[in-house]
């Protein structure tokens, strides 16, 4: 029991840490706030609060992997000028771009989902009912 409390207060300091150093997972987070708040106001079905939390769920993880990923090759790269290595190693970029990459569709993939779900609720706000 008492590793797994340890356990959870990592994950706990890790999205903390996101939070509070990473722009990206703030900017996330206070944008799912107004989703949810638009989602209160226009009365989403079960399933609809299902797909919204599940993709920004997804999207969250993938931006935290993000930030470890591109923690742990700033690491690395600083070890490698310790040691008097080369400025910057091709496969750390391509690693963080990759990793990058990934959060980027998986951001899209959640607007994407976001527009679907809300579509007939804007459409017939539009037509006043």
């Amino acid at each position: 029991m008492r590793k797994m409390k340890r356990s959870l207060g990592y994950a706990v300091e890790g999205v903390h840490h996101a939070f509070t150093y990473e722009q990206n997972v703030r900017l996330f987070l206070y944008g799912y706030i107004v989703v949810v708040a638009a989602g209160l106001y226009c009365d989403l079905l079960s399933w609809e609060w299902i797909t919204l939390f599940i993709a920004g769920g997804i999207f969250f993880a993938i931006e935290l992997c993000n930030t470890s990923l591109e923690r742990l090759t700033d690491v690395i790269d600083e070890n490698r000028k310790i040691a008097g290595g080369a400025q910057f190693h091709a496969g750390l970029k391509q690693a963080k771009d990759v990793a990058a990459g990934a959060s980027l569709i998986c951001l899209l993939m959640n607007a994407l989902v976001i527009v679907i779900v809300f579509w007939p609720y804007v459409v017939l706000m539009i037509k006043g009912r």
